[in-house]
């Protein structure tokens, strides 16, 4: 077999052979067969669940009427780019490593390193553009709809893919060394210019502008909650001093019959001072609340980008190295950049684990939409339950208020009886 070494023959005395387990060279190294197949099937998993994970993302956003908002199309962006990965580039990736050469021709290799880097990139900036919508929604969460318009949306998703086309393409039009290609091998791009232009734009640009967006994501985010909490412990306490009470002090009092009818009274100025200090509460609440709503998902954000740092920063401080200063060992190089790739399979289990939407959605999916009419019987129970409870909650508030105010008022009368 051609695969074969020759050191894995051994000859006796007899000159009879005895053939010990092959090895197969997987990731650089020379590996028993057991281990390259293991090694492989990881591999072909990753690859799958990253299509598949993706696949139930944008399938999610498509169909979940709660996630169809703006961010939603960021985050479909951001999973498109991800299913073309696991489509175009992972399977060649797995191929190629598993065989320990390129069997597909000089054009397919540049085209799919081409397809590599933009993929990679346009994830990236899609992560950079959904932390830049988060600060958005953090620092002003009532405007947020009117700034993030369906119209600038568009326009932001053309640009990123505009951007990350034309870092990828320059392989392709001549911007790489001649030995990219050599003895059957698909090697990344050694020239100089080209490693500081990709490497800067598709990974150090874009992470200095999460990373600094999400600094201030934080401190808008303490300094927000602060305001709000003080505002809405001012609201609150002026909306109970504004209510209106029966004042009756004490000293004579004379009643007088009158059988004339009451003349008619004009309205006081105060008289709308409760209704206005409700009207003031209701909307810090309301603030408050799309505050809390637009923290979480920064939440999920940030954890979303700590993962992506983690993953693709040691393949492109190795990157630069090995090709401009030192030689880096090939598994080191391999392995940082197959942890990059797994980026894209662990974004979809973000999702699932920090968003209820999100999750609803997948286990929708994973049950092949069985029982869905009992789902939505079931919720519409809930919600009818639920609406009932809230009346019974709120009339039996409204009574208890106002057996108090008649208990104060008796009691009051009692006290100027007395006096």
């Amino acid at each position: 077999m051609a695969g074969l070494p020759l050191d894995n023959f051994t000859f006796d005395n007899n000159g009879t052979s005895n053939v010990t387990e092959p090895e197969v060279p997987v990731l650089g190294l020379r590996m028993s067969l057991a281990t390259s197949l293991l090694v492989g099937a990881v591999l072909s998993c990753i690859c799958i669940l990253t299509i598949a994970g993706n696949v139930f993302v944008v399938l999610a956003v498509c169909l979940e009427r709660s996630l169809r908002t703006n961010i939603g199309y960021f985050y479909i962006n951001l999973a498109a780019a991800d299913l073309l990965l696991g489509c175009l580039v992972l399977p060649f990736s797995v191929a190629r490593e598993l065989l320990n050469y390129w069997p597909f021709g000089e054009a397919l290799c540049d085209l799919w390193a081409a397809v590599d880097v933009l993929c990679c990139t346009a994830s990236i900036f899609s992560l950079c553009i959904i932390s830049l919508d988060r600060y958005i929604g953090v620092t002003r969460p009532l405007h947020h709809n009117m700034i993030v318009t369906k119209r600038r949306v568009v326009l932001i998703l053309f640009a990123v893919w505009a951007t990350s086309a034309a870092i990828s393409v320059g392989p392709l039009f001549g911007w790489k060394q001649p030995t990219s290609y050599q003895n059957m091998q698909c090697n990344i791009n050694g020239s100089p210019s080209y490693i500081i232009f990709s490497v800067v734009g598709s990974f150090y640009v874009p992470a200095f502008i999460v990373l600094y967006v999400y600094r201030q994501v934080y401190r808008a985010a303490v300094r927000e909650t602060s305001k709000l909490m003080i505002t809405l412990k001012a609201q609150e306490d002026r909306s109970s001093a504004s209510v209106e009470s029966v004042r009756i002090h004490r000293g004579k009092a004379s009643v007088t019959t009158d059988l004339r009818p009451p003349p008619p009274t004009r309205p006081s100025p105060n008289s709308s001072k409760p209704r206005l200090a409700k009207e003031a509460l209701s909307s810090v609440k309301n603030r408050f609340e799309k505050f809390t709503k637009e923290k979480k998902a920064a939440k999920t954000v940030g954890i979303i980008v700590g993962v992506f740092l983690v993953c693709w920063l040691p393949f492109f401080v190795m990157y630069p190295i090995d090709s401009m200063i030192a030689k880096v060992p090939e598994l080191l190089i391999t392995m940082a950049f197959w942890l990059g790739y797994c980026n894209s399979f662990l974004n979809p289990i973000i999702y699932a684990c920090s968003n209820g939407h999100f999750r609803r959605a997948f286990r929708r999916f994973l049950s092949c939409g069985k029982r869905q009419s009992q789902f939505s019987t079931m919720r519409y129970e809930d919600y009818t339950l639920s609406s009932r409870s809230s009346f019974r909650r709120a009339h039996s508030s409204c009574s208890s208020r106002d057996e108090s105010r008649r208990q104060q008022l008796k009691f009051q009368l009692q006290e100027l009886t007395v006096a």
